[in-house]
């Protein structure tokens, strides 16, 4: 079983992968979500956590399923 720090590694990982394959940069995508840039790497790296807001939001914008978003493989 996972713990929470190693979860918040792999859901940023996810969410960085999906970024990427839209041809996203982290500047576009935090300006979307009105975040900062940093926050956003944060997230990217696992080191900050974000509210469920936020997550639908981050899924609705990369057009990830739920399961895009919490496939750990």
């Amino acid at each position: 079983m996972l713990n929470k720090v190693a979860k918040l590694k792999l859901l940023g990982a996810r969410i960085k992968e999906f970024r990427k394959k839209r041809n996203m940069t982290q500047e576009k995508l935090s300006e979307k979500l009105d975040i900062s840039r940093n926050y956003l790497s944060k997230i990217e790296n696992g080191k900050k956590t974000m509210s469920l807001d936020l997550l639908f939001e981050i899924k609705d914008i990369l057009e990830m399923s739920g399961n895009d978003m919490l496939e750990f493989n």
